[in-house]
């Protein structure tokens, strides 16, 4: 993981899988990942702005922000193992900007991707 170094990128992180080729047969390939986080969007006082309006306690912003914090990176990971971002209605961490923790249906997908069965 790195911190992106272009300030213009409008997002918490992105994840760059190097061989863009995801090849899986019985074990899954070295994908050689690297996950970049945005330190402008991991940051308490965006947090505060963006919970601003949550209804969320004030006494509960330092749990909001490490479960941010923590949701992005589970986000950028799962990228990196090649999820995409999941479009179903069920609640998934590769939703965009979820914000919740992996699902069942990320460990669905996952098992999927990698021919691990239910």
């Amino acid at each position: 993981m790195t911190d992106i170094k272009k300030k213009d990128i409008p997002m918490p992180g992105i994840a760059f899988v190097k061989d863009d080729v995801l090849h899986i047969g019985r074990k899954a390939s070295k994908l050689n990942p690297v996950i970049s986080l945005n330190p402008a969007f991991l940051n308490k006082s965006y947090v505060r702005k963006q919970l601003k309006d949550s209804g969320i306690p004030a006494d509960q912003t330092d749990l909001a922000f490490s479960r941010w914090t923590l949701a992005i990176c589970e986000h950028e990971l799962g990228h990196a193992i090649g999820l995409k971002h999941y479009k179903g209605a069920k609640p998934s961490v590769m939703k965009e900007n979820s914000g919740v923790p992996i699902q069942a249906v990320d460990v669905q997908n996952v098992r999927k991707l990698y021919h691990l069965g239910q």
